[in-house]
């Protein structure tokens, strides 16, 4: 096959073209070779660079002190307020600060398994008596004295006594914890005692009532009486909220919920270590008023956020997390002084009111906090790389 000259002038410059955009290409390549190795030799420089940027923008600023200040004083205000309900008060003095609460005296009829709404307003609340007859004493004789009876009459249960306490009232009669979620229910009357000054009635263990016949009583006088036996109910079921309410901040306060129909014995121990309805009342409240106002802070600060002024959003909540962070180191510097000047004024309850329930959620937040920004920084810092290098 001849090829003319023609055509082979055509290859040539086909060629030459070919090795020329070759050339040009190889020194595109190499020019991109050399300036990613200085990159390369530069990163070090770049992530510190970018660390300082990082810094810097994380910074605390003037608004950001506003905002630490007003969470620390929300913080303290909120221990304050909580210290002062740990403060456990006596039996009259918690019933006289209850609303609702009356004076009562006992004067219970002869009929049984039904109080009438007169009995139900003015007369105390059966799970309180203590005082047996000789036909209790004879036949079952519970353990209950005035040592114990918080512990082991199921009524004061925060939980378990919105339902026994609630049936105890309505139909005169006490419900006693035996352990393993077994009760015993005996019927209360009235019975009389007296002192220097002359007799006067009491609440009393008769005799052996039926935990069971309770309830079906209950429920019979409602189907028979219909409003009537609602309201009775009704009645019931807010003496028994008073009660506890008033229980709930004296001195042997109220059982844990449910610990008690498990063991009174345990419940009394708990008790004994401090550990009962009002100090893990507080306890809650303190944990849950604490996670509030960082939430309630957090949103406020990003509320506030101004793109042209604070950076990226990336930055702006890391100084949210520190606001929160410093917040929580305020708070948890706070109790420990508080308790401390206390011990050291001779207050022999200071340690009850310290803020345990605060303490764990600063606990919380001061051990995560590093590790979050600590993440948000190394992506920061990754994607600030990545597109260096890319550029």
């Amino acid at each position: 096959m001849n090829i003319t000259e023609e055509k082979k002038l055509e290859i040539r410059e086909r060629l030459q073209k070919m090795v020329s955009e070759f050339d040009s290409k190889k020194t595109e390549i190499d020019q991109e070779l050399q300036d990613y190795s200085e990159k390369i030799d530069n990163l070090s420089v770049y992530i510190e660079s970018v660390d300082e940027e990082f810094e810097k923008l994380t910074g605390i600023t003037q608004k950001d002190i506003s905002f630490l200040v007003f969470a620390s004083t929300l913080q303290v205000a909120r221990q304050l307020i909580t210290s002062h309900l740990k403060t456990r008060l006596t039996d009259k003095e918690s019933a006289q600060k209850t609303p609702f609460h009356s004076e009562e005296h006992s004067d219970r009829r002869t009929r049984q398994y039904y109080a009438t709404k007169t009995e139900i307003a003015n007369n105390p609340v059966p799970f309180d008596a203590v005082r047996k007859s000789e036909t209790v004493k004879n036949n079952g004789n519970p353990k209950l004295n005035g040592f114990n009876h918080r512990y082991t009459a199921i009524g004061h249960d925060p939980l378990l006594g919105l339902v026994f306490g609630t049936a105890n009232i309505m139909t005169k009669t006490i419900s006693v914890a035996k352990g393993g979620f077994m009760f015993e229910t005996y019927h209360v009357g009235s019975g009389v005692a007296s002192n220097g000054r002359g007799e006067y009635n009491i609440d009393m263990l008769t005799n052996q009532a039926s935990t069971t016949l309770m309830f079906e009583h209950i429920c019979t006088r409602i189907k028979s009486e219909g409003k009537d036996g609602w309201e009775a109910l009704a009645m019931s079921l807010g003496k028994e909220i008073v009660h506890l309410m008033s229980d709930i901040r004296t001195s042997k306060s109220l059982p844990l919920p449910i610990v008690s129909a498990v063991s009174s014995d345990l419940s009394r121990v708990l008790n004994l270590c401090g550990i009962d309805a009002l100090s893990a009342t507080t306890f809650t409240i303190d944990l849950l008023v604490s996670k509030m106002i960082d939430t309630a802070i957090a949103y406020m600060h990003a509320w506030c956020y101004n793109p042209e002024s604070d950076g990226p959003i990336e930055t702006y909540e890391v100084r949210t997390k520190n606001i929160i962070y410093y917040s929580n180191l305020i708070s948890l510097a706070s109790t420990t002084v508080q308790t401390l000047f206390r011990a050291y004024m001779g207050d022999v309850s200071a340690i009850s009111k310290f803020d345990f329930g605060g303490a764990v959620s600063s606990l919380n937040v001061v051990w995560n906090t590093p590790f979050i920004i600590s993440n948000i920084k190394s992506e920061y810092i990754r994607n600030k790389t990545v597109n260096y290098l890319s550029e």
